[in-house]
């Protein structure tokens, strides 16, 4: 005597087709899974006067440019020219 889940084990697994596909996302949902937990940043719990154990680098380089163009001005303005008019 077959049990129920036998028969409808051998129903699904009779089917190529639905075999393929049942890798295809399977394979999907692990790559899927595996991108997720490998690409979480990692959070730092550190706290006012804390000395970092470890170099901390940016994810990227940001600039102020209305706050470089006017430390530059400000510099312009310390510097002496190199030729005096008479």
């Amino acid at each position: 005597m077959d049990k129920p889940y036998e028969k409808r084990l051998e129903k699904l697994t009779s089917n190529k087709n639905m075999i393929k596909w049942a890798i295809i996302v399977f394979t999907y949902l692990l790559i899927t899974f595996a991108i997720l937990l490998t690409s979480t940043p990692e959070v730092y719990n550190f706290n006012i006067g804390d000395v970092a154990d470890k170099d901390i680098d940016a994810p990227s380089n940001m600039v102020d440019k209305v706050a470089t163009n006017i430390k530059k001005e400000e510099a312009e303005k310390q510097v002496q020219s190199i030729y005096q008019l008479d």
